[in-house]
């Protein structure tokens, strides 16, 4: 851990140690050239009040060493897997390329939030994209935790992914509950709390975009030609041929260049 620790360390015990034996050897000095019952009270009490700020001293220390190792825990990098073609099918490789899950998806997006999409029974068309088939999710055991079942998914973001069902998007959670019904005709990945959506059949080329939160509701009505996900509290938009930002008030700020 960076920075002064406001908290006892092993040095702060070693000096204290050195003050008790100090006052050890002080106790038994005065003892020696001045007893007397109030004197040795004192030196008693003193003692004891010592002692219970060095017991007090070795159970803050503990107490430290722990939550250094919680934090060295938490910092701890995570595996990281990666999709590799292999055969016409695609798996997952680590850093070092050693196949960590079987090629056996016919596609298949990065790890996002400890899931990754994949599809069953797409075939490669043009541009590279997967055209038909199911997609579904899996962890990096490989192991389906949401089965194939939707027409199209984005990648996991804020807890949420947008799915493709029946020709519309909504959203799903971790568990594959559906918690934004699909609606839209096509929609953006969540991102600092609100999504992109549009609502015309002919979208993503044409149709009207608005914002969505992430209970569905619309808070930017739809009204953009194009739309962005928002970043540092804005996001680009398009109104005809001009781009513009908005904030999350759906308030046009700015206009940078037609």
């Amino acid at each position: 851990m960076s920075g002064k620790s406001k908290t006892f360390g092993a040095g702060s015990v070693i000096v204290l140690l050195r003050v008790l034996f100090a006052c050890g050897k002080k106790i038994r000095a005065n003892r020696i050239l001045f007893k007397s019952p109030v004197r040795e009270e004192v030196a008693e009490m003193l003692k004891k009040i010592l002692w219970v700020i060095f017991i007090f001293t070795i159970l803050v220390s503990g107490k430290k060493i722990k939550a250094e190792e919680k934090d060295l825990q938490k910092v701890e990098p995570t595996v990281g897997l990666y999709p590799l073609y292999h055969d016409g099918k695609v798996g997952y490789i680590d850093r070092t390329c050693k196949m960590v899950i079987n090629p056996q998806f016919d596609y298949a997006d990065d790890f996002s939030e400890g899931l990754a999409g994949v599809n069953i029974g797409g075939i490669r068309g043009k541009y590279g994209l997967v055209e038909g088939g199911k997609w579904g999710y899996i962890d990096k055991s490989g192991k389906f935790v949401i089965m194939p079942q939707f027409d199209f998914a984005w990648d996991f973001s804020e807890g949420l992914a947008g799915v493709k069902i029946g020709g519309k998007w909504g959203y799903i959670d971790k568990s594959g509950e559906i918690v934004i019904k699909p609606q839209f005709y096509f929609a953006l990945s969540f991102s600092e709390g609100l999504a992109g959506v549009c609502i015309s059949k002919e979208c993503p080329k044409e149709g009207k975009w608005g914002y969505i939160d992430k209970t569905g509701k619309i808070v930017i009505e739809p009204q953009f030609d194009d739309a962005k996900s928002f970043s540092e509290g804005l996001a680009r938009v398009w109104i005809g041929d001009r781009m513009t930002y908005i904030d999350k008030t759906g308030k046009d700020i700015c206009s940078p260049a037609k």
